[in-house]
């Protein structure tokens, strides 16, 4: 009993050692204007710093492309919508409570509209929930990569075409990487009803957002 409790404390010891070395190194790398920080192999995003529990930052990964494979992703929510036309036009119905998680609820949306060809992401985001739909007019490319090392469906990505010729409605949640592009020659159509206010109650707070984009590229290739 007294070897084992010796073991705990130093394994203790050794994890508030190497948190400290870790802590020093970022104090020492970060300057005015780093957003991020390669330390031994893991890069740490500055924005995060200090939100549930992540230590001086949220973990990104030290991934590359070849480590993940496809695969269906847990959580992700891949639905079809419904078109209803008539002489009159069309409807589509987005979401309903109902018969959705109260988790994913949305508190706020926006629309965008992304140009032949061009692309959007990939980033992540480590609280909050994005409930796309696509809807036209023109069809965008979807990619997904599972980055959650507790998932059990950890390393898989998923890819998949959405937009005019098929309207989806894309459920994403924290820690699975995500972006598309326009493979239209018109413009594609992006409704998106997140479950988290960006940058917080009246803009104050940190933007919660890892952009892959510019800080991994080669991690999540929108091929």
């Amino acid at each position: 009993m007294e070897a084992e409790r010796s073991l705990r404390f130093v394994a203790r010891n050794e994890v508030r050692a190497h948190r400290t070395i870790i802590d020093t190194e970022l104090r020492e790398s970060w300057n005015a204007h780093a957003e991020s920080v390669m330390i031994r192999g893991t890069c740490y995003v500055r924005h995060f710093a200090g939100r549930k529990g992540i230590r001086n930052g949220a973990v990104v990964s030290n991934m590359t492309a070849a480590n993940f494979s496809d695969g269906a992703i847990e959580g992700l929510v891949v639905k079809q919508l419904k078109t209803w036309s008539d002489h009159r036009g069309w409807l589509i119905e987005l979401f309903r409570h109902d018969e959705m998680v109260e988790t994913y609820w949305p508190v706020m949306a926006y629309i965008s509209s992304t140009l032949p060809g061009v692309s959007r992401g990939p980033h992540e985001h480590v609280e909050q929930s994005d409930c796309f739909a696509f809807i036209g007019p023109g069809d965008l490319c979807v990619y997904c990569w599972d980055n959650r090392p507790q998932s059990p469906t950890y390393r898989n990505r998923m890819k998949f075409a959405a937009g005019a010729s098929m309207p989806t409605l894309v459920i994403i949640p924290p820690g699975i990487a995500h972006g598309y592009k326009c493979v239209s020659d018109v413009p594609g159509v992006v409704f998106n009803a997140a479950n988290k206010l960006y940058a917080g109650w009246g803009k104050k707070e940190s933007v919660d957002e890892i952009r892959h984009e510019r800080d991994n590229p080669d991690m999540f290739p929108l091929d």
